[in-house]
Formats: structure tokens, sequence, C-alpha cells
């Protein structure tokens, strides 16, 4: 969020706690359901957050909220305002301010629902001290971006009052959470003795209680003094919490791509400062494939309309409890008259719920049709463009054999020969990138599985490999790559040896099971 790297979602410690709250609520017969029913929907929710599908992880919370709040489950109600206000710190983006105001209002309800608790649990001092770090992560941003630093200076107050709320406790890791995003808080408003005060503080706790601190957090901790320093020219410090925040991502068996995009960043920022071109421009690579991973334009398109639907959805629900109060006052004038009303009402509702669940479905087909098709349409073309890109660049090669024989037979050309031949090339540097961007969109994915799986290969032996994808020839390479046969087969050959293929396995085979 923003640039802060500790944006502190402690989402497992959210699912954890609202599980835990669920189980030790105990309602009364007729809310069981429901409340099995909100369980196993935040626990998709879950899921669906660790793999970076927040779209699906924001469909499952609000239909959780919509059962918490249709059965008045007070503790759930809390804990998933407090999930649905950390994934619009997720979905973050600085131009969009009322998507922040959103965000704003859910942490600022989940603050006063987990307040409003009539128990003093655990679960709920933990879920109280994530929400201050939302809260006041979501004002800090809005003040930033709006530029009304008063929003700022509530953060400060929301960040305080949590790590009055904790500092008391072993909870070291929401601790140093807090610390974190109150550094950030006083670097947006240009304090710099502050930022770096209370940047020192939450790392003093990752040192102190290192077996309480989450990954996340220490990374965060360690990318935000790597930033400090750099931004202060101490390039050794830098680099040294630069490689502990890189070791802590190598650590993570699903590390968090947000978290991986501000690494990479501050890396290439680095390594430029110090001269390394090479490595800022390796990190500098990994930094855009990482970010083109990252939620674009679209997604946050589709999580507004989802919002929209659902406070639709909530009006409607609040009207229909006010009919249903109304046709119970006139149960008590007429009972006859009441139940044959509600009858046939039951059978209307029951009749258009099915008529609008068969409409909603068919449109939803008929949108998914659609958009396979928009993109079957758009595969082919790009697969067009690609094969065509090929065909011109073995046009250029053979051009160029034909001026060559040109020379060799009458040793000499004319001034249009030479022009060709000087404005000719095989697959230059700015070929191979718009090729690669060709190729990318034919076969997305491609060339970051390459590098997985053989990470010592070098570029060389990739576009023998993404020639291999195309099935294009020994020779049709080695003339795209502008280099003779034998040269050609050479290198494959030694490409087979390096990651380990045998002569009689098939590239093409191999490269495909990736």
């Amino acid at each position: 969020m923003m640039p802060c790297p500790v944006r502190i979602v402690v989402f497992c410690l959210l699912f954890a706690l609202t599980a835990k709250a669920g189980e030790r609520q105990q309602p009364p017969l007729q809310s069981k359901r429901a409340t099995q029913w909100c369980d196993s929907l935040t626990k998709q929710a879950a899921t669906y957050y660790h793999k970076n599908s927040y779209q699906s992880a924001l469909k499952s919370y609000l239909q959780a909220l919509k059962i918490a709040e249709d059965h008045r489950l007070q503790k759930q109600r809390a804990f998933l305002l407090n999930n649905i206000s950390a994934l619009y710190i997720d979905l973050y983006q600085p131009k969009n301010l009322p998507n922040t105001q959103k965000g704003l209002q859910y942490a600022k309800q989940a603050v006063e629902a987990l307040k409003a608790l009539k128990t003093d649990s655990i679960e709920k001092r933990a879920a109280l001290a994530v929400a201050y770090i939302n809260y006041g992560d979501l004002l800090n941003s809005y003040g930033t971006d709006s530029k009304r630093p008063e929003f700022q200076q509530k953060a400060i107050a929301v960040f305080s009052e949590g790590i009055d709320f904790v500092k008391n406790t072993a909870d070291y890791d929401t601790q140093a959470n807090l610390y974190a995003n109150l550094a950030y808080t006083y670097k947006n408003l240009n304090d710099k003795p502050k930022y770096f005060f209370y940047l020192q503080q939450a790392y003093r706790l990752t040192d102190q209680h290192p077996s309480a601190i989450t990954l996340y957090v220490k990374q965060g901790v360690n990318f935000a003094l790597g930033e400090y320093y750099s931004i202060s020219g101490n390039i050794s410090k830098a680099l040294l919490h630069l490689h502990e925040a890189e070791s802590l991502l190598k650590q993570e068996a699903d590390p968090n791509y947000q978290m991986m995009n501000l690494v990479y960043g501050l890396a290439n920022t680095i390594y430029q400062q110090t001269g390394n071109y090479k490595l800022a421009h390796q990190y500098q690579t990994r930094y855009w494939h990482i970010k083109d991973s990252l939620l674009n334009a679209e997604t946050l398109r589709k999580f507004e309309e989802m919002e929209v639907r659902y406070q639709s959805e909530r009006k409607g629900r609040q009207l229909k409890e006010t009919a249903l109060q109304l046709q119970n006052a006139n149960l008590m004038r007429n009972a006859l008259m009441a139940v044959a009303v509600l009858l046939c009402l039951s059978l209307f509702l029951f009749y258009r719920a099915y008529k609008n669940r068969h409409r909603a479905l068919l449109l939803k087909q008929e949108v998914a049709d659609m958009a396979l098709q928009k993109a079957g349409v758009e595969l082919a073309a790009n697969r067009r463009l690609l094969e065509r890109h090929t065909a011109s660049l073995v046009e250029k090669n053979h051009l160029i054999d034909g001026l060559q024989q040109q020379l060799l037979q009458t040793g000499k050309a004319d001034d249009k020969t030479l022009s060709k031949l000087a404005n000719s090339r095989i697959l230059t540097r700015q070929d191979w990138e718009e090729y690669k961007r060709l190729f990318d969109k034919v076969h997305p994915g491609f060339f970051i599985k390459l590098r997985s799986h053989f990470p010592d290969i070098t570029d060389a032996d990739e576009r023998i490999l993404a020639f291999s994808r195309l099935n294009i020839s020994v020779k049709e390479a080695a003339a795209l790559l502008g280099i003779s046969y034998e040269s050609m087969k050479n290198s494959r050959y030694r490409l087979r040896k390096k990651i380990g293929i045998q002569n009689d396995v098939d590239l093409k085979e191999v490269i495909g099971k990736m």
C-alpha cells in the first residue's frame, strides 16, 4: 500500500480468529446452520486470498457478511468487516480515492464492531489490534493521496492507540506492524527523524523476538530500512537489509507478489546507485514480470461493481424486512387472511426467484461464451502476428544471403544494394524484444516458467527453447539468429547437456510439459 511495505493484512490471523469466534459463539438452534455457512465462506475466501485471487475472496467475504447481518451474528460480522477492509488495502490504487474511502468505511465499522462485542477474549483483542492497523493504514493513504494531512494526523492517533492497546502483551508481531506503519505515516509527513526512529523500534522487535514475528513482517521491516538507507545514501546498510529481505522471501513457500515487487524495485534502485547495471537490469526485469501479475484496472472495476451489487442487495433486504413487519401487523388482525396472503406471497417469491436465477444463469453463460470466443480470436490473431514476424525475420536473412552472394560473385555492389545490406539486421535486440512480446501473448508465462525450471540458462539458450516451442527447424533457427547450421547444432547440444536432456528426447516435448 502506497510505498508502505508493511500494509499488515494478517489474513491467516484474521481467518483463525473468525473461525474461533464461530466456534465460541454457540448460536441458538435456528442460527447454527447460518453460522456454519458463514464460517465455510470465510474459509473459502481465505483460500482465494492466499492464491492472490482477490476478486473471488471479496465475493465470498461479502456473501458471508450478508449472512452474518441477516442472522445478527455480531462476532462474525465484526471479523468479516476487518477482513474486507484489509482487502481494500491489497487493492489500493493512489488515484482511486473513492475506493480508499470505501475501505475507510469498512475499517471504521470494524473497529467500532469489535469494541462493541461484550467479551474480552484473546481473539477479540488480536482482531482489534489488526483493525487499528488497517484503519490507520487507510487513513494515511487517503491523507497522502488527497493532500489532507489531517487524515494522516488521525492515522498517527489510531496507530498510537493501537500501540497502547498491545504494548503490554506478547503480541510482538502486531507491535512491529504498528511501529512500521507509524514510521511510514511520518515519512509521508516528511518527518525524517520520527520516520527512522519508529523503523528502528520495529526492527528492534524483529531482532529481539524473531520467533514471534511473521516472515511477511520481517520482510517488510527490512525492506523499509533498506529503502531508508538507500534514500539517505548509506549504500552498505541498504544492501544489508535488501539481502535480508530477499533471504526471507526465499524462506516462504508462497511469497506475496506485492512484497516481491517492492523488494525487486528497491534492488534495481540500489544496484543503479552502486553502478552495477547488470544486476539492476536483472531486478528491473523481475520487477516488471511481477508487476504484470498484480491486479490491473479491470480487476478494480469488477471489484467496485461487486461492491455496488452488494449495497443494492443490502437495501433490498432492508425493504423486504420492513414489508415483513407490516405483514406481521396484519396477521394480528386477521390470522386466516394473513396465512393465505403469506402462502401466495411465498409461492410468488419462490417462482420469481427461480425465474431470476434461471435468467442469471443464462446471462452468465452467454457472457462466458462471449469472453471465451473473444479470447480465442485474440489468441489466433496473436499467433498469426507471431508467424508473420518470424517469416519477416527469415526473409531478412535471405535478403542478406543474396546480397552476400552478389558480392562474392561480382566483387562489388551498387549503392542501392549496399544501402539494403547496411540497413538489414538479423534478429537485433529490438527484433528480439518485439518477438518476445508477441510470443508472450501466444504462450503467456512461458519465459517465467522457463527461468523457474532452468535458472542457469542464458539469453541465447532462451531463444533456442522459444524456437523449439514453435517447432522451428534447426536450419530456420540458425537463419533467424544469423549463425551457421553447425553453430546452431553445437549450441543445441550444449543446451541439452546443461539442462540434462538426452539426445533422443525432443526439446519441444520437454518444454510442453512445463
